[in-house]
């Protein structure tokens, strides 16, 4: 069977949760590919939040295989705080449910050190110890999770350091680790649905984003590849979540930030801090050359978008698009509890219908609320 991805269009905090649960009602696996714990991804399931930043947002749905794939940056540290909160929710991480890659590579604290006293202020970077750790990777000294454990033929420099610093959590992580590009590639050969999970958006991507105010991998369809090992032929949809309008974290350009009453209102209404840093995001414009690069690179076939009730109450709604702003009429009325696209205000419609127009590709869900039902399909 083939695999559908899910990446993001901005430059991260568009709402992918909310989309990687809702196709993980009917998935088997679902893989995070890149990033580490410097995602947040927020689900709202019956009024309880549960914040994620290193299991796959598939972890409500009881009947999916969680991967963390061989292009992840792994911190032992978060996975056992997460085992640890999703226990007391009653939801209990297994061998069986969930699967840690041998190639993926360590966070170490030392790499979080360098992290927070070198780029960290510079870039913006969420002081994680992502950049270092991709560092080491391609520099050819990590130490990836398998070293741990003996795996591998090779012993890296630092890799007894490394076990004695991780040594309280050895014990824990050691049954879920597995050579997860053969466990994807049989299971999708035994007919399985694979949905992968991107971090961040296509405006971070090392290569295609904002460089150097970008992260340190590819969260696009094609670093899903490199990512788990699944070969691009076994890709059948990439699912493209676009935020209604546009915010960002940290340092970087942003063409449609703004800095007014619009600004604070978006902030507000939108909830607008980030999941893993705490900082409040930057607000603006829906920015649709962005956008439209984000479809290009990832060969979107599916869009999602995400807080559309955000902007009720707005008598002007604008977005960027070809270098200049293009305005719509808004709409006053709450929509939160729309369920069929027909039901929306005739406003809230056609700025959908003129967005779906810029890009090319219909959206497949509108999202009204934060919480799992409020979800238009489409």
């Amino acid at each position: 069977m083939p695999v559908d991805v899910l990446v993001g269009c901005h430059w991260g905090d568009e709402g992918k949760g909310r989309y990687v649960d809702l196709l993980s009602e009917r998935a088997n696996i679902v893989t995070r590919f890149q990033g580490g714990p410097n995602a947040g991804h927020t689900l709202v399931v019956d009024g309880e939040q549960t914040i994620l930043h290193m299991v796959p947002s598939g972890v409500l749905r009881p009947n999916v295989t969680n991967v963390l794939g061989n292009g992840v940056v792994f911190s032992p540290s978060q996975f056992a705080e997460e085992v640890s909160m999703l226990a007391k929710k009653g939801i209990y991480l297994t061998p069986n449910n969930m699967k840690v890659s041998d190639r993926a590579h360590i966070i170490l604290q030392s790499w979080i050190d360098e992290d927070l006293k070198g780029s960290h202020e510079k870039i913006g970077t969420t002081g994680k110890g992502i950049g270092p750790t991709y560092l080491h990777k391609f520099r050819r000294d990590g130490i990836r999770v398998g070293d741990l454990f003996g795996r591998f033929e090779n012993k890296p420099d630092g890799i007894s350091k490394a076990r004695e610093e991780l040594s309280g959590l050895l014990k824990l992580l050691e049954p879920f680790v597995c050579d997860t590009v053969s466990y994807l590639n049989r299971s999708l050969d035994a007919g399985l649905y694979v949905v992968g999970e991107g971090a961040q958006g296509a405006g971070l991507d090392v290569d295609h984003g904002t460089y150097p105010n970008c992260t340190s991998s590819s969260p696009t369809a094609g670093g899903f590849c490199t990512g788990t090992g699944i070969g691009p032929k076994r890709i059948r949809d990439v699912y493209g979540v676009v935020k209604a309008y546009t915010t960002r974290v940290g340092e970087g350009t942003f063409p449609t930030e703004l800095s007014d009453e619009v600004a604070t209102f978006l902030a507000t209404r939108g909830g607008e801090v980030g999941a893993t840093t705490g900082r409040d995001r930057r607000c603006g414009w829906l920015d649709l050359d962005l956008t439209r690069k984000a479809y290009m690179i990832n060969s979107v076939t599916k869009g999602c978008l995400t807080k559309l009730d955000v902007l009720s109450g707005l008598n002007e709604i604008k977005v960027f698009v070809h270098g200049n702003y293009v305005s719509f009429p808004g709409w006053s009325e709450d929509i939160t509890g729309v369920r069929e696209f027909g039901d929306l205000p005739e406003n809230a419609q056609e700025y959908v219908r003129n967005i779906e127009g810029v890009l090319g590709v219909p959206f497949a869900y509108v999202s009204v609320g934060a919480e799992r039902s409020a979800i238009i399909s489409r």
